[in-house]
């Protein structure tokens, strides 16, 4: 780095958009856990009905009581994995966690098998035991394809810079019960292989509480470029006083509504929330529009309001892309740039689809990345 200077606008930084404070707060939570409890309830009901009936089972004491704890061992399981981190909490978290996606998995299968009914006379036996055994291989493709990470290469024009930059941007690794420090290492491995001049990570580095002891983002210190970070919603869920004083120890920087002139580029990077707390914060820093800038924020919005600050590429993260099926489709709905390469009035956007995963460890339709963005300012 030839260049190491910041400034950072005095307020405090903002509380997430969710934040509240007393009885309305818990509440709210308590809200949120019936309504969440009641939706696994439900589906576990519907498709432990079916399996059951498939398999020939007795819809018993036992079926009510296995009903009951599998609806509960998803919620359960983040739990323990956030009162202590183990071995015994990890495998419990993966094993609930995948029972969520074939949950998810079967319910879809069931569908269309009743759908197909209409039209087509199944042989009883054999088409149910397919349809088991189709759901249970689908989940162990799922389960292996996120370990398969891609490197995305982007080319982005960069007049401004005069030169061209290699940016290394990696989002939503979520190290913790599925995706451990040996993960991380591999990442590492494959950002140094693209010869970067720069890493940006926008948030959700950590996926929920996790202890110090376990060194879990050491492996960052092999990074061979000048590192960054900014704060993504998991590390409010993970502690962010916990996961800013464990990357103190390592040589990443962390962003907190900070602007850092870092080799003659601007790099801003904000804490998590959403367009309306991006504009606010853009507005009280001291940003030099005369120089190439790279806001780092982990949600995929605000693109509007970061071209008019006078940000020249944006890069985010949170959406995984959907992650798996179905919601790769319910995020193309929510999300207007729910992943790759946007432009708007000559700033540029890129959304990844994240280098980790999170609740069922799982990919379909979308690929685990780091992306290479090649800014080209050689004309």
């Amino acid at each position: 780095m030839n260049e190491h200077a910041s400034e950072r606008e005095t307020d405090k930084p903002h509380a997430p958009p969710w934040a509240g404070q007393g009885a309305g707060r818990i509440l709210g939570f308590l809200a949120f856990f019936a309504i969440f409890f009641g939706i696994l309830y439900l589906f576990n009901l519907y498709v432990l009905t079916r399996l059951f009936s498939m398999l020939g089972l007795r819809h018993g004491l036992f079926f009510i009581i296995f009903t009951v704890l599998s609806s509960l061992s998803f919620a359960a399981a983040m739990g323990f994995r956030n009162a202590k981190s183990c071995l015994a909490t990890k495998g419990y978290y993966f094993a609930a966690a995948t029972w969520l996606g074939f949950l998810i998995y079967f319910i879809f299968a069931t569908v269309a098998y009743d759908v197909l009914g209409w039209f087509v006379d199944f042989n009883g036996p054999f088409a149910t035991r397919a349809l088991i055994t189709g759901t249970i291989c689908l989940v162990a493709i799922s389960l292996v394809v996120p370990y398969f990470v891609i490197l995305r290469e982007i080319d982005i024009p960069a007049g401004k810079l005069g030169r061209d930059l290699r940016v290394v941007h990696m989002s939503d690794i979520h190290v913790g019960a599925t995706h451990g420090p040996g993960s991380l290492g591999k990442l590492v491995r494959m950002a140094n292989e693209a010869k970067p001049d720069l890493v940006l990570i926008t948030g959700d580095l950590a996926d929920s509480p996790m202890s110090a002891h376990e060194k879990p983002f050491d492996a960052l210190d092999g990074l061979n470029a000048p590192t960054f970070f900014s704060l993504g919603n998991h590390e409010y869920y993970a502690g962010i006083e916990e996961v800013v004083g464990m990357l103190a120890k390592t040589k990443v920087r962390v962003l907190r509504n900070e602007v850092v002139l870092a080799d003659g580029v601007q790099v801003v990077g904000l804490d998590y929330g959403g367009a309306r707390e991006l504009k606010e914060t853009l507005a009280r820093l001291p940003i030099d529009r005369s120089k190439y800038t790279i806001l780092m924020y982990h949600s995929p919005e605000g693109l509007e309001e970061a071209q008019a600050a006078g940000v020249d590429l944006m890069l985010s993260g949170h959406t995984h892309g959907g992650q798996f099926f179905p919601f790769t489709v319910i995020n193309r709905m929510i999300w207007r740039r729910y992943k790759g390469l946007h432009e708007h009035k000559g700033t540029y956007l890129y959304t990844s689809t994240g280098a980790g995963t999170w609740g069922p460890p799982m990919r379909l339709g979308t690929r685990s990345e780091i992306a290479l963005i090649k800014m080209r300012g050689r004309m």
